[in-house]
């Protein structure tokens, strides 16, 4: 039997563990799809109709929102167009299965194009890279955004791989490189920038330092920034826009928590990563605890492929000496950063604090899901250099396989005791009962404002009942505007209609208005189109409609040039095929 086919058996395994953990407490489900199913049900009622509109305005979430700015907005994602057409459960478990899948193929591809592993050897990498305790936790307990993170394999390969290309390649590895960037931007998957941008800048100086032409590879790697930077940027401009344009007025400042181990930051690391969660001496299980927030659970492959690579780095005898010292000290500057970030308290931390979107972060032990993924490609490199010597036989040709299976067998193990412990709240038979029931909520408008408290404050309460309220289930509302009266959404009271007017949040200027102004008494006609779902005369800024604009426009080069790659390919092969046919008619 082939190898490659044990080890999609073992991603198979891995992927059935992986989906009956999710489902192991149905049908309750992870408590945060709280906070993403109503957004995407608002998708649903907004595509029903305006059609893949943006959708800027949402009048079921909190009195009226600009949901559009919303960094973890997902209407322009997988998730939310497969939800048109089967449930809400069924179109997330179809989505990371997608992602995971398509993630996994891109971690071969950069073990073998980057790092130069054999097949089997990358086979093991994607496994190692995929089957991270980060991923699952975050996915059970229903951080529904980060579903696209097994995608940021494809911008490692596409940046790093180890070949200058032609124009036409370029072009495709951009087409690529922007489609990521572009799918992490609209799903909402605000996270991935804060993984993928600093394993970049970690990668960078390594592979200058490992390349036997140094320049050669600064123009390479110049080249494709150029390239794939700009045409990214430009197919994100909208949603970057509309983001800024939120933020900026509701900026949601926060300091960064510190963990609540009693170990230092070099233990609280190795339990993170390789003691299993569910194990007490090491975690307390309450999820008040946030067990979520402290397993990252990555494969032993990792640990003992690492401190193999860091012996084999230092008796390379063709390394020169100077690299060795750069490549270890680099791996220790790395360490110790990202220790000191998730410590959350000292210089580092609070620097990082007064930059753009990181004083919006308050888990810093998510900054260590960074060294789980360096240590797992540092681990992998590792044990392929160690085994490439023929003295180990027939234990090299099997170590990949075995490498993996351990993987697989250790999430298993790490992880199958954890799943009573996580919080699964979310009723998910009580959601489809309250999407059957008549009338039926998708078709009805926003009638009323239900000024809900405490646990009752549920925005699948606020869409089943075809209302909207002040109090609602998102980060960055402002804690500062006037609570809505209970009753219709055209009550008059102190001036203005008893709903928000969204426009104003981010588009005040253009609106004359401010943020949290409701909708004024002579905007009647607007709230009649804000609460059916139809397009309203509100204004945008004109950096938004510039933005708006580039987008569309590169979104119609980018399907252009994937036809003309698409053709370029087919006409290639084709070619080939009919090269070698001619030729074996002349034999």
């Amino acid at each position: 039997m082939k190898t490659w086919r044990i080890h999609v058996g073992l991603l198979a395994v891995f992927l059935a563990v992986f989906f009956w953990g999710l489902n192991a407490q149905y049908p309750l489900l992870g408590h945060d799809y709280f906070y993403f199913w109503p957004r995407m049900l608002e998708g649903k009622w907004h595509f029903l109709r305006q059609g893949f509109a943006p959708l800027r305005f949402a009048p079921h979430l909190c009195g009226g929102f600009f949901q559009y700015g919303n960094p973890q907005d997902v209407y322009y994602s997988l998730p939310q167009f497969l939800s048109f057409f089967i449930g809400l459960w069924s179109a997330t478990q179809l989505s990371i299965a997608v992602a995971v899948i398509l993630g996994y193929i891109g971690w071969i591809r950069f073990g073998r194009d980057v790092l130069k592993l054999t097949l089997p050897w990358a086979f093991t990498l994607a496994i190692v890279c995929t089957a991270n305790g980060f991923f699952f936790v975050h996915i059970a307990v229903g951080h529904l955004s980060y579903f696209t993170l097994p995608l940021m394999s494809w911008l490692l390969w596409a940046l790093f791989h180890g070949k200058r290309e032609t124009g036409w390649i370029l072009l495709e590895r951009a087409i690529i490189f922007a489609c990521v960037t572009g799918t992490f931007l609209y799903s909402g998957t605000h996270v991935a920038w804060f993984i993928v941008i600093p394993i970049i800048a970690i990668l960078l100086p390594v592979d200058l330092l490992l390349s036997a032409d140094v320049r050669e590879r600064m123009v390479t790697l110049a080249r494709r920034i150029s390239a794939f930077l700009p045409f990214a940027l430009a197919l994100g401009a909208s949603k970057l826009v509309a983001v800024w344009s939120l933020m900026r007025i509701l900026p949601r400042t926060v300091d960064f928590q510190s963990y609540t181990a009693s170990q230092n930051e070099l233990l609280f690391a190795i339990k993170s990563l390789w003691i299993a969660p569910h194990l007490p001496q090491f975690f307390t299980l309450d999820p008040v605890n946030r067990i979520h927030e402290e397993s990252m659970f990555t494969s032993p492959i990792a640990l003992v492929g690492s401190l193999l690579l860091i012996v084999l780095c230092i008796r390379h005898p063709q390394l020169q000496r100077w690299k060795k010292i750069a490549l270890l000290a680099s791996a220790l500057i790395v360490t110790v950063l990202i220790l000191t970030i998730i410590d959350g308290k000292g210089f580092v931390p609070e620097m990082l604090q007064t930059l753009p979107f990181f004083s919006s972060l308050r888990v810093p032990e998510r900054f260590l899901v960074i060294l789980s993924l360096l240590a797992s490609i540092a681990g992998v490199v590792g044990c392929a250099q160690f085994f490439q010597n023929n003295r180990w036989g027939i234990a090299a040709k099997h170590a990949p396989l075995i490498a993996s299976a351990v993987t697989v067998i250790a999430f298993v193990a790490a992880y199958l005791p954890l799943i009573p412990h996580l919080e699964y709240t979310v009723p998910y038979d009580q959601i489809i009962a309250g999407l059957k029931a008549e009338p039926d909520p998708m078709n009805e408008p926003v009638r009323e404002v239900q000024d809900l408290v405490g646990v009752k404050v549920s925005d699948f309460q606020y869409f089943f009942s075809g209302a909207t309220g002040t109090r609602c289930y998102e980060t960055i509302q402002s804690q500062n505007a006037a609570v809505l009266l209970e009753g219709p959404v055209n009550l008059v009271w102190s001036g203005a209609l008893n709903v928000y007017n969204p426009a104003c949040i981010a588009y005040g200027k253009e609106n004359g208005c401010k943020p949290w102004d409701r909708i004024a008494v002579d905007d009647l006609e607007n709230l009649q189109s804000f609460i059916n779902g139809r397009p309203t005369t509100w204004k945008i800024s004109s950096l938004q409609m510039w933005a708006d604009r580039v987008t569309m426009g590169t979104l119609v080069v980018l399907v252009l040039m994937m036809l003309a790659c698409g053709c370029r390919r087919f006409w290639s092969y084709a070619s080939k095929k009919l090269n070698a046919l001619e030729a074996k008619q002349r034999v």
